[in-house]
């Protein structure tokens, strides 16, 4: 009798206890860990197979993002563009409509391109638009059209002709349009690389598609957009609307990557660290990264931010024999400064390793939820409060 009470002492403790902690051993997530909710498999999904058939260490990555909490939007080109040809044939720029509940896929868009510029992003009040062609277009989270203004090329798409010594080279991004959304998600930032030396920045309001400024400034392949700022990640240069240009990383022998937290707020990508700065340059937090940060996404209604930091285990001095590609996506909260989550992904050695380049993360309005797409499985997980 006394063995047998023990026993369901010991069993309650036990129990209660599991409540709270696990075994990590058997890798069970503890009670403040992410909690996958759900996955799909989008690769039985007619327009994303298409894109499998192309070799993905060509293939651009795709794009993920929450155009409301209940609503996700994937997007993806289904090709790569025409190379060493002086005229492009056009693909498929897709955009997917997937229920955050369910991980269903519901409504879809199709738009042919000539190039890898096409973009979907979010903008506030549950709606996301579309840079696609010649035109940039607002849609709902329904996947209703309603603005459009155009993005027009001299070339339409085609390459230009140029000439480097004696080679004749054609140019596909002689000419291109980029889109980026302020953290509030009521601006957008549209640039437009007219000539290899010659770009300008538009600052246009996401609810009508007014321009409210412009901007000529130095080509950058990469622009992070604020509500009345952008960085050019390129020149490292931080320009207002007034066309105002200041330096950000100032005396920094590494900064790859910039982006926008807040409208006053930077995260620096500084190769094997992270730095949270004021746009003023003083310092409120910092950590270490496994290797730079590749996906970069903020929630537009709440105090959270996720990014992706990946590396091949095994390398490093001294060389090691074992390349298995890792990546952490982690959850940060900007009003306590200090990381929420942290969520692994590991994938064995082969012969032929892309790491985690077919991969995107979206955080939802509300930062509660966090969404990762690794080569053809889309995932979602719910984050501690």
């Amino acid at each position: 009798m006394k063995w047998l009470i023990t026993t369901v002492v010991v069993f309650l403790l036990l129990s209660a206890a599991g409540q709270n902690t696990t075994n990590p051993k058997l890798g069970i997530p503890r009670r403040s860990d992410p909690v996958r909710l759900w996955s799909v498999d989008l690769s039985k999904d007619s327009d994303f197979q298409t894109r499998l058939k192309v070799p993905e260490t060509v293939l651009r990555p795709p794009m993920l993002d929450f155009v409301s909490n209940d609503q996700i939007i994937v997007s993806f080109d289904d090709n790569v563009p025409t190379t060493d040809l002086p005229s492009m044939n056009p693909y498929g720029f897709h955009v997917l409509q997937v229920s955050s509940d369910s991980g269903k896929v519901g409504k879809r868009l199709l738009f042919k391109v000539l190039n890898d510029t096409s973009q979907a992003v979010p903008i506030s009040g549950d709606g996301f638009v579309v840079l696609a062609g010649e035109e940039l277009l607002k849609y709902s989270s329904t996947f209703e059209k309603s603005i459009g203004i155009p993005t027009p090329l001299e070339l339409h798409g085609q390459p230009t002709k140029m000439i480097l010594t004696d080679r004749v080279f054609f140019n596909p991004h002689y000419e291109t349009w980029q889109v980026d959304v302020a953290p509030c998600g009521q601006q957008l930032v549209l640039t437009h690389r007219e000539t290899p030396k010659q770009m300008e920045i538009s600052w246009v309001r996401s609810s009508d598609f007014t321009v409210v400024a412009t901007a000529k400034v130095e080509p950058s392949r990469h622009v992070a957009g604020g509500d009345d700022s952008a960085l050019l990640w390129d020149p490292k240069l931080r320009v207002t609307s007034d066309g105002t240009q200041t330096p950000f990383c100032i005396g920094s022998a590494q900064c790859f990557r910039a982006y926008f937290v807040t409208d006053d707020l930077l995260l620096l990508d500084k190769g094997k660290k992270y730095e949270i700065v004021t746009l003023g340059g003083e310092r409120r937090a910092g950590g270490h990264l496994n290797v730079n940060i590749p996906q970069f996404s903020r929630s537009m209604n709440a105090r959270r931010f996720a990014y992706a930091t990946s590396h091949y285990k095994g390398s490093g001095f001294p060389i090691q024999t074992q390349f298995s590609p890792e990546m952490r996506v982690r959850i940060f909260d900007w009003g306590t400064m200090k990381q929420v989550a942290e969520i692994p992904f590991a994938k064995p050695e082969q012969s032929v390793m892309t790491g985690f380049r077919q991969s995107a993360i979206a955080l939802s309005h509300d930062g509660r939820n966090v969404a990762v797409l690794i080569d053809s499985i889309l995932s979602l997980y719910q984050l501690p409060e």
